[in-house]
């Protein structure tokens, strides 16, 4: 059941990382405002965050004994 958690939690990243390149591609021009790097930084920040959260959820201790025969 872990696993199928996992891989939906890595569906939203992937999404999210999505958004942050659809953001990236609006940015205007050779100078894009504060206001565009600022929501393109609080994605990627975002992003950070889930991969963090994904990573503590695969190398748990319990996510471990589950996979054992």
């Amino acid at each position: 059941m872990r696993s199928i958690n996992s891989l939906a939690r890595l569906g939203h990243i992937l999404d999210a990382v999505d958004a942050a390149d659809d953001c990236v591609a609006a940015l205007h021009g050779d100078t894009p405002t504060r206001a565009e790097l600022r929501a393109v930084l609080e994605r990627y920040v975002l992003i950070a965050g889930q991969l963090d959260a994904l990573r503590d959820e695969l190398t748990s201790p319990s996510t471990h004994r589950e996979r054992r025969p």
